[in-house]
């Protein structure tokens, strides 16, 4: 669909900094809705480039919000920018780094709820999907990890396990599906390791879950990988752990460890087919 008249994005840009909140945040519902809106069609190019305009802008509101704790505003200023990644704006190359940064920024929030940056992970899915490219270059994934693994025990930590929102937990699966494995599985393998010695707890479970949504995630058998690939060894390497989990008095780690331990079952029986 296309069309040549629609109305101007511009206002926004000085409505979105006006000095009073309430323009502000009136500004930012409004950005939200017409975006949602126009990046459905094809756009002229003047309404395109307003619409640029808008983004280092709204990375800088969202940034602002989440330091002021607004959550429901720092969630309408992500909504923005998840629209964006999602329309594959062209902005969204321009200004990739500023988006890498404000999502960890809003994961690594004390400010928002535990909800809110459900709804930041899912925009970080939508990248794993759509800008897998962009990820890798420059260690964009690395400045995600740490953030990442932060929300995966807070999840635990709220009671979200894995069986009861997917959201919060399919975007490590997306992590080994999407990137290669030096970027992807290998980057965060060890850091799985370092939560399942954790003395917390919910550290210890989110560590467990997080390994066996890694193997998952693997796009093929372990045995058909090349043979230089270290994502075997470092199955093998994180299956003691899992193992070890089982007998962990905490129950929500054993359950995480059983999850944990199937998932590295099914991974490695490919490596040591039957005899016979």
């Amino acid at each position: 669909k296309k069309f040549s008249t629609l109305p101007s994005m511009e206002p926004f840009a000085s409505t979105l900094v006006d000095q009073d909140v309430y323009v502000r945040k009136a500004a930012l519902s409004a950005a939200n809705a017409m975006l949602e809106s126009f990046l459905e069609y094809e756009l002229p190019e003047n309404l395109e480039n307003q619409i640029s305009k808008l983004l280092p802008i709204l990375l800088e509101s969202a940034t602002k919000l989440c330091d002021d704790g607004d959550d429901l505003y720092a969630l309408k200023a992500i909504s923005c920018i998840d629209t964006l990644i999602c329309a594959q704006h062209k902005s969204v190359k321009r200004y990739f780094s500023g988006i890498i940064d404000t999502l960890a920024h809003a994961l690594r929030s004390d400010s928002l709820t535990i909800m809110s940056k459900k709804s930041v992970a899912e925009a970080v899915s939508t990248l794993l999907a759509l800008n897998r490219e962009d990820l890798t270059s420059g260690g964009h994934i690395t400045r995600l990890a740490e953030p990442l693994f932060r929300l995966s025990y807070d999840a635990l930590q709220n009671g979200f396990e894995d069986c009861d929102d997917d959201n919060f937990w399919t975007v490590f699966t997306q992590i080994s599906e999407n990137l290669p494995e030096e970027q992807g599985f290998n980057l965060m393998a060890p850091l799985t390791v370092t939560m399942a010695e954790n003395s917390e707890t919910h550290v210890r479970a989110a560590g467990l879950y997080v390994m066996s949504l890694l193997v998952d995630g693997l796009k093929q058998p372990l045995s058909e990988l090349d043979a230089d690939s270290k994502s075997p060894s470092l199955v093998q390497q994180m299956l003691p752990f899992a193992v070890r989990g089982l007998s962990d008095p905490s129950p929500l780690v054993s359950e995480a460890a059983l999850r944990a331990t199937a998932s590295f079952i099914q991974a490695l029986d490919s490596m040591f087919p039957p005899e016979g």
